[in-house]
């Protein structure tokens, strides 16, 4: 109770403080009632409010909300949120204003607002989980959507039985995984209350080689690294035909000098034989 004394009189001392030149003067004037006090359920532990602001002859301070007709908070702004409340339980709920003079309103009309009961319903389980492979470093999941007796959040995602991540969609992409491994994927649905379903079926799938070329969607990075080793491979094989066109010229070179010279070699002994019978002649 004076923890809650404090945190409501603490602001409010605060604006003594700093605006004491008014508090000096006779303002006794209450400021306008808190008008169109609304409750608006959230949740089995939520409720919501909102009201038109007060005016006041020289300015508010701000608002004390009440709850079961006693203070819960003091607000700033024209709303107010109150949380950690019971399931199923009925609460009421008034407003008052308060000036920079301490002078405090009216109470507004009072508003009945009752938390929902709390759900323990799980949602249905996702159906019809579908694998696809995508590369060597990705796989895509789909499914079809769980039902819920208030609505369903969310999905969890499921890689060799941990958890992973969760989606708001029907699909997921799993990446940067491992090439040629084997991997199995499960997906539950959950609710706003934290309610989680059974797990849908279990999916295998194994990711492709680091070096397949996939052309589709997904093509990874292993496509890039494989081109740029074959280019080089070829840039390779590209030098050694230079080289042997280079020994083939060379051979083809050498094997018309040694035509020349064996010409020339005959040539000389045709002149030898023939000068040797013209001095025989003589």
């Amino acid at each position: 109770m004076k923890k809650i004394i404090v945190y409501l009189v603490a602001p409010l001392l605060v604006f003594g403080l700093l605006l004491s030149p008014v508090l000096a003067s006779t303002d006794n004037i209450t400021p306008s009632v808190p008008a169109s006090l609304t409750a608006t359920v959230v949740s089995s532990s939520q409720i919501n409010l909102d009201w038109i602001a007060s005016t006041d002859n020289v300015a508010i301070a701000g608002y004390i909300v009440f709850r079961n007709d006693f203070p819960v908070a003091f607000r700033t702004a024209d709303a107010f949120v109150d949380t950690g409340l019971s399931a199923n339980t009925q609460y009421t709920y008034t407003v008052k204003a308060v000036d920079t003079s301490f002078n405090l309103s009216d109470a507004s009309l009072a508003v009945d607002a009752t938390t929902l009961a709390k759900d323990e319903v799980m949602p249905s389980a996702p159906l019809n989980l579908t694998i696809t492979v995508i590369s060597s470093r990705q796989i895509d999941l789909n499914w079809t959507a769980a039902t819920d007796n208030i609505g369903v959040v969310g999905y969890q995602i499921f890689r060799n039985g941990v958890l992973i991540d969760t989606s708001d969609d029907l699909m997921f992409s799993s990446t940067h995984l491992a090439a040629t491994t084997k991997y199995s994927f499960a997906v539950k649905a959950f609710d706003a209350a934290g309610n989680i379903s059974a797990e849908s079926n279990l999916v295998v799938a194994t990711t492709l080689p680091p070096n397949y070329k996939n052309r589709g969607e997904g093509r990874d990075d292993w496509d890039e690294q494989e081109a740029r080793l074959e280019s080089e491979v070829q840039a390779d094989a590209n030098v050694q035909i230079e080289e042997d066109d280079t020994a083939e010229n060379a051979d083809e070179d050498e094997s018309e000098a040694q035509a020349d010279v064996n010409a020339g070699i005959g040539a000389s002994i045709s002149s030898y034989i023939s000068g040797f019978f013209d001095r025989d002649d003589d």
